[in-house]
């Protein structure tokens, strides 16, 4: 019953639409980014102002990366393994751990590496969808 269920649940998320996907995450990133980020991800959340280091404008990554969206790095960030700077903290939460924390709490028992990896990843995909879509030219 339990392979049965996580089956089902990351058959549906894989199987989304790219506009499903993008749903998906705007739901996320309402959810989990803009307190800090801000509703129009340019780094003026409502939290921002007592943060210790200014959220970036989410808007802009593609425009300061030679016109391509730096997927790997934001992946990467969210999911917590983006390079911390030399002088300081990572400030940004890891999202990976929470995620697969969230999936056994939502589905109400233990996924399994295989399937804790593919739910924090789909939700990762989804969030990275939505910012791809709010890049400015």
């Amino acid at each position: 019953m339990r392979s049965a269920i996580a089956g089902a649940v990351l058959t549906l998320l894989a199987g989304a639409t790219q506009a499903q996907q993008t749903e998906l995450g705007r739901i996320e990133y309402m959810s989990n980014c803009a307190q800090c980020h801000g509703i129009d991800a340019t780094g003026h959340g409502v939290i921002a102002q007592y943060l210790t280091t200014a959220p970036p404008d989410l808007t802009v990554l593609q425009r300061e990366n030679a016109g391509v969206f730096p997927f790997r790095e934001v992946y990467d960030m969210i999911e917590g393994g983006g390079e911390i700077g030399p002088h300081g903290t990572r400030d940004m939460p890891i999202w990976g751990d929470r995620y697969a924390v969230e999936a056994q709490q939502i589905l109400g028992f233990r996924l399994d590496p295989a399937e804790s990896a593919a739910y924090v990843e789909s939700r990762i995909l989804a969030l990275i969808a939505y910012l791809s879509d709010l890049q400015q030219e």
